[in-house]
């Protein structure tokens, strides 16, 4: 029988992270369920898969008229899971097994996978296995290319490496390697192990971090849990911040008599994070912003031998804003349901994600989110991949915004050569669109911002991949979006705090090329080249904050001795200031270096040196990006 694993952990330091013990996600919207079917690892982002279906939807107000819309969707996802339930009750000869999913990278625009061999009588095939730390979160896994280490433009990267890491795709080295020691499964250990881990650097601009992490597994049950404190004093007036977190989670087998329910994995989180930092770019530089949150989450999922194979997650999330004499608070309730059976001997998989959030800002108001799929899982015939889905989005945003659409999701592949596939897909959808989320990515967002569900109607994506060896690999892609309802970024109202802008059609283009060797076992290289070309119908120029260009490149090198040396470089081209402005910040390149020295198994000192040209730069207009910085640390484990 295959043995289920804990779901490992993935540590890493958000700007409001409730605890960074539950994703590895940006915050751009709720992350979705991973499972890696031959490991039977499932990853930590079911955690947050959240739960929000209430019998009648949750309001701050008398007046829920709003939300009646959402009955005869209602009443579709009804119907959705009676029809999924009786094919299960459908004899099949054997429980499919789901598609293998990436490692926890910046995933490209398609879930299509490149075969490493195609045999005649294959269904479906995979990439060959890259097992590099750097790139595998939740065990041995097949891995698109990674995103390497960057600052892009619409990102907050003050404190990045030293505090909080903001850059999305970066991770905490320590913390990979620390849990990729604990891949052991249920009913896999001998006796119980014991680990844990603390952190402590210091560097100029006074920027402490501390951190503690516990984890224990064993046959029955296993937690983790995480303590993370930063500190910055000011590389230039008023850029004071400090952050930090608290979290667990944990999961245990489940015995029962209900072979639904038996050897099924339970698990739950619960944390608490908050940040304080300035408006220092605006005209009050002294304005002060607070952000809270609280989470609460819990899943669970069947085991190999239950006659359904599910996954299901439920979350409650409490968010704060305070700006002074201003308080904004979003209370929000996620489910998160995948399902996966047989059909006529065809594998197909079934997905749900709710989630409803309330805010109190100046007035009150509601937003709702539904999405509904069904769909086959990823199969070759020959040198044809297919992969195809069905998904009914209905949402409800500010300004009385109702949408119900119904697009299709088709991926098609097919082998070139024998270790080259071209890939094609179309994957209309409407975007997420929450409080918490566009802060996350916006920091210096109005707390009183309108939010919108972006349409996508047109999301195309054409890439030829590549495997030239065992350890090299290439991906060419152009992904083409038209956007109904994008976020256009604006501070004219209020310079220094940004608000949304909805009008007219965005269109998105982006040609990306990335490459990924590892040259040696003990080292490897990355780069990505990203060019960009954006338009909006109504201000006839580019989208704000997006740049034209971007280059961001990495390397990795071990010495037998234990010294570990990465440089890195990222590149970031001019661009836009505002939606209702042609002003331009400049481009920047950025170089940093991080050192590591093993003096002893379980001791470490870390070197990172941030910016070493000590370029002065912009990542939000007003704001300066961080100079010149150092740090140096010690990490403990055992």
């Amino acid at each position: 029988m295959r043995m289920k694993t804990f779901p490992e952990a993935v540590l890493r330091i958000d700007k409001v992270v409730i605890a960074s013990v539950f994703c590895e996600v940006p915050f751009y919207g709720i992350p979705h369920v991973e499972r890696n079917p031959k490991s039977g690892t499932i990853s930590s982002l079911i955690f947050l898969r959240t739960m929000g279906l209430l019998r009648r939807p949750f309001r701050t107000s008398r007046n829920d008229n709003g939300l009646r819309f959402l009955r005869k969707p209602l009443i579709i996802f009804s119907l959705f899971v009676i029809s999924v339930v009786v094919a299960q009750e459908k004899p099949t000869p054997e429980k499919p097994q789901p598609e293998p999913k990436r490692a926890d990278v910046s995933a490209p625009t398609t879930d299509v996978k490149q075969p490493s061999v195609m045999g005649k009588n294959q269904n479906s095939q995979t990439l060959p296995k890259i097992d590099l730390p750097e790139f595998v979160i939740t065990g041995i896994a097949s891995i698109d290319l990674p995103s390497v280490e960057k600052e892009a433009a619409d990102e907050r990267t003050e404190n990045s490496e030293l505090g909080l890491d903001r850059t999305v795709g970066a991770r905490d080295r320590g913390t990979v390697e620390f849990l990729l020691e604990e891949k052991q499964g249920f009913g896999v250990l001998k006796y119980p192990i014991f680990s844990g881990r603390i952190l402590a650097s210091m560097g100029n601009y006074f920027t402490p971090k501390l951190g503690l992490l516990l984890s224990q597994a064993n046959p029955e049950y296993q937690y983790l849990g995480d303590v993370q404190y930063h500190l910055t004093k000011g590389y230039a007036p008023y850029t004071n911040s400090s952050g930090g977190s608290i979290g667990a989670k944990g999961s245990m087998l489940v015995h029962s008599s209900s072979a639904l329910l038996d050897n099924a994995i339970l698990s739950g989180n619960g944390g608490y994070g908050t940040e304080i930092y300035r408006f220092y770019g605006s005209p009050t530089p002294s304005l002060a912003r607070t952000t809270s949150s609280i989470l609460v989450g819990a899943g669970i999922s069947g085991s190999a031998s239950s006659p359904v194979d599910y996954d299901l997650s439920f979350r409650f999330k409490n968010f704060v804003v305070t700006d002074s004499s201003t308080n904004t608070t979003q209370n929000r309730f996620d489910i998160g349901l995948e399902s996966r059976f047989q059909v006529w001997n065809a594998p197909l998989v079934s997905k749900i994600q709710f989630y409803t959030a309330s805010l109190s800002q100046t007035q009150s108001s509601t937003l709702s989110y539904l999405e509904l799929s069904i769909g086959n899982s990823p199969v070759w015939w020959n040198k044809l991949f297919l992969q195809a889905s069905a998904n009914l989005y209905v949402s409800q945003g500010m300004q009385n915004q109702q949408l119900t659409r119904v697009y299709p999701h088709v991926s098609i592949g097919y082998q070139l050569f024998k270790q080259t596939t071209l890939l094609a897909s179309y994957r209309g959808s409407v975007n997420f669109a929450t409080l918490d989320s566009h802060i996350e990515q916006y920091p210096y967002l109005s707390a009183n911002a309108i939010l919108l569900y972006p349409d996508i109607p047109v999301d195309v994506t054409g890439a030829l991949e590549t495997n030239w060896s065992e350890h090299v690999r290439t991906r060419l892609s152009y992904h083409y979006q038209e956007i109904e309802g994008y976020n256009l970024l604006t501070d004219v109202a209020s310079p220094g705090i940004w608000s949304f802008f909805y009008g007219g059609k965005t269109t998105v283009a982006t040609f990306q090329t990335d490459l990924f060797a590892q040259v040696y076992p003990n080292s490897y290289f990355a780069v990505v080249l990203a060019v960009n070309s954006t338009k909006n119908s109504v201000t006839q120029d580019r989208v704000p904050y997006k740049s034209d260009f971007e280059l961001s490149a990495s390397y990795s090198y071990t010495f037998p001795f234990g010294l570990r040396i990465e440089p890195r470089a990222n590149f970031v081209d001019r661009r836009n200031v505002d939606v209702f402005n042609s002003a331009k910040l400049p481009d920047y390149l950025l170089l940093s270096v991080r050192g590591e020295y093993a003096v002893m198994m379980p001791l470490s000192i870390v070197l990172d040196l941030h910016n070493i040209l000590d370029r002065k730069y912009e990542l939000w207009r007003g704001y300066q990006a961080p100079p010149f910085m150092i740090a140096f640390g010690l990490t403990y484990k055992w």
